[in-house]
């Protein structure tokens, strides 16, 4: 439920960013901090052990593994930069 409440948040705060809804009771600072350390975070050492665990393995099945994971990386850093940004305000 944990990971579902971060991943709320994080959606909510991404859909917010563009500018196509307003859910800003979502995104107290309490719910922005749980999806930061219990979601975000996690998240982030998880991915870049990954890559870093196979960043000198070239099996067909590591390189498509790291291929797919770089597409989430993009978003989970955006993520984390926009968590990061709300909390300074």
């Amino acid at each position: 439920m944990k990971s579902l409440l971060g991943a709320a948040c994080v959606l909510i705060m991404v859909i917010n960013e563009i500018g196509k809804t307003n859910c800003t009771g979502v995104l107290s600072k309490n719910n922005l901090h749980k999806a930061y350390n219990e979601w975000l975070l996690p998240l982030r050492t998880l991915v870049t052990g990954i890559e870093a665990e196979n960043k000198n393995d070239y099996d067909q099945l590591v390189v498509d593994m790291v291929c797919a994971l770089n597409p989430v990386e993009l978003v989970l850093y955006r993520c984390i930069e926009l968590v990061e940004e709300k909390l300074k305000q």
